[in-house]
């Protein structure tokens, strides 16, 4: 089964920043999402602030913390029991 491509441009700035967040169209929210994770190594394991350094470096909406938090609900970014260290598979 192939995934639908999903444009997200217009949510990007130059430099490839999300810049703007779609909670009311899921469709888009889940490519928004996937977009940053792929920022992520999948082979780097990272602790807290190297992690919400990172989930800043590709956006300009100031809430880094509740997107990692957001992240992890959705199942993208994993994390250690502690909260010490966190991963994308």
């Amino acid at each position: 089964m192939m995934s639908e491509v999903v444009d997200i441009s217009a949510y990007l700035d130059e430099e490839g920043r999300i810049t703007q967040w779609s909670s009311e169209n899921k469709v888009i929210a889940s490519a928004l999402s996937e977009y940053l994770v792929s920022k992520i190594s999948p082979t780097f394991t990272l602790n807290e602030q190297a992690i919400i350094h990172l989930i800043n470096r590709w956006h300009t909406l100031g809430k880094a913390e509740q997107i990692l938090q957001d992240l992890i609900t959705a199942g993208l970014i994993k994390h250690d029991e502690m909260g010490t260290a966190f991963w994308r598979e």
